[in-house]
């Protein structure tokens, strides 16, 4: 099986940020899939930066 992805859609909004620099963000991923497996996906994600 061959096949590529492609992120299509990133959005990212913090939700939490503190004056160190450090925040807290939710980021909304769509993806695109070609080849031999072809389709959409979406993920979410919490994500810590520090």
């Amino acid at each position: 099986m061959k096949g590529t992805f492609q992120i299509t859609g990133w959005d990212e909004s913090p939700y939490e940020e503190h004056a160190d620099g450090s925040k807290k963000t939710h980021a909304k991923i769509t993806q695109q899939y070609t080849g031999d497996l072809q389709g959409t996906a979406s993920v979410q994600y919490l994500m810590s930066y520090q």
